[in-house]
């Protein structure tokens, strides 16, 4: 696959059907924003602290032992390396911009992390794929739910 190959993929992918890795419990109703957005400011502010980059990493991570994944971040790569990916999580969130996006193939799914997010969507998921993502996100304390559309 080439990078624009990936792009191609990922943009078809993104307007499918998606679920949420969410360090929240549960989605947060819109008359509460105000609250959240102050709350999420800090913890995006304070990600090693509370260890909330360790816990996406480790996400990313576990998903990788399981599946074959691809990424366009610095450049296109297959199957990059736990070190580069750590990296771009860390990059994400000290330089409060980018997106890190993963397309897992064999799966036809895309995993998109946003630096301002506390939150990992996940594209198209399959129900096998589903039921490893809440596994996933659920031993690292996160919630697994359909995203709003």
């Amino acid at each position: 696959m080439s990078a624009a190959d990936f792009s191609a993929s990922a943009h078809v992918l993104l307007a499918e059907r998606a679920y949420v890795a969410d360090f929240l419990p549960r989605r947060v109703k819109s008359a509460s924003w105000g609250r959240l957005h102050r709350a999420e400011a800090h913890w995006l502010n304070a990600y090693d602290e509370l260890g909330l980059r360790a816990r996406m990493t480790n996400i990313l991570l576990k998903l990788m032992c399981y599946r074959r994944v691809e990424t366009d971040w610095g450049g296109y790569k297959e199957n990059p390396s736990p070190a580069e990916i750590s990296a771009a999580v860390r990059e994400l969130m000290e330089n409060h911009s980018g997106t890190l996006s993963l397309l897992l193939p064999e799966d036809r799914a895309l995993l998109v992390l946003e630096w301002d997010c506390l939150s990992i969507y996940v594209y198209n998921p399959g129900a096998k794929l589903r039921r490893l993502m809440k596994k996933i996100a659920r031993s690292e304390g996160f919630s697994w739910r359909k995203a709003k559309k």
